[in-house]
């Protein structure tokens, strides 16, 4: 062996072994949404059950691209990163309801098994839903959002620290627990919502952005504004929140007399 053909082996023995080849990893929850990009704000594209295998074609520090080579084999676009573990784990029986349809879920299917349990176990009825969908979502685009996140202070409230992270464990939930959150969000919004799209714009952006600096940074939570007549605040399964407009116009008052200016 000449000397040449030593240092190519010796290069080659010293890279990263596969340096090329996409890292497998393997969804842990009972249900991993994929979604179009990295936040959770962007559309969701489908759902892998526990245990399935995907290949890592990009990996950032809180979101992870994911290549064509996994489960279902079109399984492609960006999964939160704690819901990956390096070996795969028993599979629940809810991950077993998912592999039914062949290894993962599409949105439109997810969409209708949450509708089913929310009138089955969250006691919704079809009123209450058309009520809930009177205020359609989404309330802003990717675009828009990260606008308003580049806009945010620096080093402010409205950016939290990582360190928030180590305040709460991160949220999953279940397709029940999905419906039943949507049933009874159904029945707030039976009583009443205020359809102001600045508002509901502004407040949706501005829980996207809190969740950010936890470790829930993955699920989308959802804000709504009632027509109660207290100052009041209600969360439900899933990450809903109504909150009252006597409850906003007194935030909006506090934050008056401390900045002097207003929102």
């Amino acid at each position: 062996m000449n000397r040449r053909t030593l240092c190519l082996t010796a290069a080659l023995l010293a890279a990263p072994a596969f340096a090329d080849a996409p890292a497998a990893r393997y969804t842990q929850r009972a249900k991993t949404e994929v979604r179009e990009g990295p936040g959770n704000y962007y559309p969701l594209v489908s759902v892998l059950p526990k245990g399935s295998r995907v290949e890592v074609a990009k990996a950032g520090p809180a979101w992870i691209k994911i290549g064509r080579g996994g489960s279902g084999k079109s399984a492609s676009g960006w999964i939160a990163k704690n819901c990956l573990t390096e070996k795969a784990e028993a599979k629940s029986a809810m991950a077993l309801d998912l592999e039914s349809s062949g290894g993962r879920v599409s949105a439109a299917s997810v969409a209708a098994a949450v509708r089913g349990f929310a009138k089955r176990y969250g006691r919704a009825t079809e009123s209450s839903m058309s009520a809930l969908k009177a205020v359609k979502e989404p309330f802003f685009t990717p675009e828009e959002y990260l606008a308003f996140k580049s806009a945010s202070p620096r080093g402010s409230w409205l950016s939290p620290p990582a360190r928030y992270q180590e305040l709460d464990s991160s949220y999953e939930t279940s397709l029940e627990e999905d419906g039943i959150g949507v049933g009874m969000s159904a029945r707030v919004a039976a009583e009443g919502l205020v359809n102001d799209r600045a508002k509901l714009r502004y407040l949706n952006m501005l829980a996207t952005l809190l969740s950010e600096g936890t470790a829930s940074y993955d699920h989308p939570f959802r804000v709504y504004i009632t027509k109660g007549k207290q100052a009041n605040a209600v969360a439900v399964p899933g990450g809903y929140l109504f909150f009252t407009q006597p409850l906003l116009a007194a935030c909006q008052r506090t934050s008056c007399g401390a900045t002097g200016s207003r929102r």
